[in-house]
C-alpha cells in the first residue's frame, strides 16, 4: 500500500455517511464536486459505486463513495433539518442560520427559518453548559426571520467577553462575544 495508513490498508475503501432528521429530500448531493445521483430505492442506492438515498419514513439521507485517502468533501443541498420534537413526519422543520456579526461587541442578529408559525426558544449556554440567557421567539408566519439579542443574561445585566454557544429548538452554532 501507498500513503499514510497501515500496511494492509487497502489503496481504496467505501464509505457511508448518514444525515439524520432531514425533514425533505435534498435538492443535490455532490462528493468532491461531483453530483451524486439520489436513488430512487435501498436497492438502487445499495448497487451503485456511489450515490445518495433519502428515505422518507426514517427522515435519513445516506451517502456512499469510493474513498481513496484524500479529503472528502460532502455537500448537501436544498433541504430542511427535521428539529423541535421526536424524529418523524410531525416533527417541525426549522433552520438556524449563521449569526452575524460574529463575533459581536453588543449585539448579534440569528436568522432562522421556520415552516410554520409558533413559539420557539433560543438558549444561550457557555462554555461549561451553563444556561446563561433564554430569548423567547415568537413567529407569526412561516419564513425566514431575524431575532436580536443584545449580549445580556437572563439577570439583565450585560455577559462578559467570550464564546456562546446558541441553541434554537435543538440547533446548536458558536458565538463570540469580544
Amino acid at each position: 500500500a501507498t500513503g499514510p495508513g497501515y500496511a494492509e490498508m487497502p489503496p481504496r475503501r467505501q464509505l457511508e455517511y448518514t444525515v439524520e432528521r432531514m425533514a425533505t429530500a435534498p435538492g443535490q448531493v455532490t462528493y468532491q464536486a461531483q453530483i451524486l445521483p439520489l436513488a430512487p430505492d435501498e436497492a438502487t442506492y445499495l448497487a451503485a459505486d456511489s450515490a445518495a438515498f433519502f428515505d422518507a419514513g426514517t427522515q435519513q439521507l445516506r451517502v456512499h463513495f469510493a474513498w481513496q485517502h484524500q479529503r472528502a468533501v460532502v455537500r448537501v443541498f436544498g433541504t430542511t433539518l427535521a428539529v423541535g420534537g421526536a424524529a418523524g413526519p410531525a416533527a417541525a422543520p426549522l433552520a438556524l442560520a449563521a449569526a452575524y456579526p460574529n463575533p459581536f461587541a453588543d449585539a448579534i442578529t440569528f436568522g432562522y427559518d421556520v415552516a410554520r408559525p409558533g413559539r420557539y426558544t433560543l438558549r444561550v449556554f457557555n462554555t461549561t453548559g451553563q444556561l446563561v440567557a433564554t430569548l423567547p421567539l415568537l413567529a407569526e408566519r412561516p419564513g425566514p426571520g431575524a431575532l436580536r439579542w443584545d449580549g445580556r443574561g437572563t439577570n439583565g445585566q450585560p455577559l462578559s467577553a467570550g464564546v456562546y454557544i446558541v441553541e434554537l429548538n435543538g440547533q446548536r452554532q458558536r458565538v463570540s462575544k469580544l
